[in-house]
Order: C-alpha cells, then structure tokens, then sequence
C-alpha cells in the first residue's frame, strides 16, 4: 500500500464515524513559550457525493509564516497529488523543519455523519452549520493545546462578512481574515488545504470498495465529463479518477455508474455514500436524471407503528411489482429462548 498519513492510520481512524487527528506542538513553539502565532483553515471534499469531508488547520509562529512559501506551499489546486503527498510527508518527518515549526490537526467529517445531519427529520443540520462548527473546534483544540494564536485565516464557507464576524465574535484574542481563496493568499491556509486534501483522498482510496469490474474507468464513454464541479478542482482528477468510481463528484458519467452499479436495491451502498446528495436520493427513489431502473429500486414501506401478524413485527419491501416480499423481525433477528435455552449449557 501506498504512504498512508498519520491521520488515516491513528488508533481512531474510522471509515465510518467522524474523528479528529491533532499533532503535538511543534518543537520551535514548545521552546519559545508563549511566541505569537499565525492559524490557517481550509476544506477538501465539499462537493463530492462520495467520502467524508475533511477540515485541516495548521499554524505557526508568525515570524516563521514568510518562510512556508519557501517550501512549495501554494494554491492546493494547482499543485499535484504527487507535490501535495510529499509536502505531508515532510510535515509528518520529525526530522523535518517543517515538522519543527507547523502543526497541523485535521477533521474527518464522515459521509455518514453527514447525511445523518442533513437528514434530520426536524432542525435538519445543514452543511454550512457543520462546516462552522467543525472550524470552531479545530480552532478551539489549537488554543486547548496552548498556543498563543493570534492571526486566524479561513478559506470562506457562506457570507464571508458574517462568517467573519462570527469567528471574530468566537476568538477575540485573535485577529480574524475570512476571504475567497484564502489558499491562494495565505501560505498557512494552503499548508491546511493540503493536508486536509492529502487525507481525503487517502481515506477515500481506503473506504471505497476497488471491484474494478463494477464501472471502470475503461468502460466510460466519451460523455463521460467529470462536469463544472470538478473542473473548478481539477487537481482531483489525477488520483481519484483511476478508481472505479470516477472522480465522486456528483455530475462525473463515472461516478453516476458506478453508484447505480453497486447499489443494492433495498440497501443502497455500504461503501461511504452521501445519503443526503439528490443524486443518490434520485437512485434510491427510482426518479429523476439519475435515477436507478425500475425493475431493480426495491421500495421500503415505513409504518408508524408496526403491524403485527401473530405476535410478529413485519415491515413491507416491495419491489417493481414483479417482487414483492415480506420482512419479519424474527427471521432477521431471530427468536428469544429465555432463559430455559442456555440450561445445561
């Protein structure tokens, strides 16, 4: 296998459930006590049906900020997987400079949780809100370590001017900048986007299933356009697009096939799909563009409260009606024997 970051391989690393991987403090900050710092944030996966997505920080004393353009960092977008891995590598190599002078933690926001907050029959927890949220406590494990943070930059999620004033109203120690392509503008907001870059795509290759026999890459056809969204972060192409599933973004020809191609029919996916996207809501629904076929999207009747047929809980799956079945509890589940069952045992 490939290099795989700290940050994929700690001991909570999770393929499902949302996690945050926080590095010590860096040397040259540890032995310069309380030196003034610069912080920077950004995001990599927004877009994508596929996958979490993930927020990075990373900071520094704001006397060693000038030198990290020094090093290659730069817009995130322009640069390559190859240049992006490698800059990780070497802030992940104790020996490093780099490594002495920037930490960095990021957030791994499940696909899963996700959709689970977005899904939220009442208050349904919209993107956005979770993006803030996740900012501000990245924010708050920095300061939680004691680092005197005194400059916040962040790539903007919204209304820059209110986003700002939220932050500002959140950190008053700290001077905040909320701007489009902060990456671009800040060295320290790239150093963020690349490792939150870096560990996207390296959890995604990890937790999606690699049958290249469902939707490969040689099967697309010349329509096969990754589409606007990923044109607007070609740098994704590069990595992604060699799996089976195309690039994840929702409008890829590729991505599309393979998500009908590998959806069970009353299930959906068990890979990290986002539930929430109205791609994959049109799939499970049998409708609209992308919708599955309609001899194979098996429909799940709910009741509010449970039928039972001789003491059995059932729940009603019908199919296109060619199939129509009948699920009970006990047979998913089975039956209790009490306490008699394990006499003697």
């Amino acid at each position: 296998m490939s290099w795989q970051p700290p940050s994929t391989t700690c001991s909570h690393a999770s393929l499902t459930d949302s996690y945050s991987y926080i590095t010590p403090i860096p040397d040259a900050i540890l032995q310069d006590k309380g030196v003034e710092c610069i912080l920077g944030v950004d995001e990599a996966g927004r877009g994508p049906v596929l996958g979490p997505m993930v927020y990075g920080v990373s900071y520094c004393s704001i006397k060693y900020a000038d030198s990290i353009a020094a090093h290659g960092f730069m817009d995130s977008k322009v640069l390559n997987h190859g240049t992006r891995e490698s800059l990780l590598q070497r802030l992940c190599n104790a020996s490093d400079v780099l490594s002495r002078e920037v930490g960095w933690s990021v957030r791994v926001m499940s696909a899963r949780d996700i959709g689970s907050g977005m899904l939220r029959p009442t208050a349904p927890y919209n993107l956005n809100a979770q993006a803030h949220d996740t900012t501000i406590q990245l924010i708050r494990d920095v300061l939680h370590q004691g680092v005197n943070v005194r400059q916040i930059f962040v790539d903007t999620v919204g209304v820059a001017e209110s986003y700002q004033a939220k932050l500002q109203r959140e950190f008053p120690m700290a001077q905040v900048t909320v701007t489009k392509k902060a990456d671009s503008l800040f060295p320290i907001v790239s150093v963020a986007s690349i490792c939150a870059k870096v560990t996207r795509d390296k959890a995604l290759l990890l937790a999606v299933p690699t049958d290249r026999s469902v939707a490969a890459p040689d099967t697309a056809t010349a329509d096969s356009d990754p589409g606007p969204e990923l044109h607007r972060e070609s740098s994704f192409v590069d990595e992604i697009s060699t799996g089976p599933w195309g690039s994840g973004y929702p409008s890829d020809a590729r991505t599309q096939r393979w998500l009908r191609d590998s959806m069970d029919p009353v299930f959906g996916w068990s890979g990290p799909v986002r539930y929430s996207w109205s791609t994959v809501k049109d799939m499970l629904d049998g409708a609209g563009k992308h919708g599955g076929r309609a001899d194979t999207v098996v429909k799940v009747n709910w009741f509010d409260d449970a039928e039972v047929e001789d003491g059995q809980q059932t729940l009603s799956f019908t199919g296109s009606n060619k199939r129509a079945g009948l699920f009970t509890v006990e047979n998913h589940f089975g039956r209790s024997v009490g306490r008699r069952g394990f006499v003697g045992a």
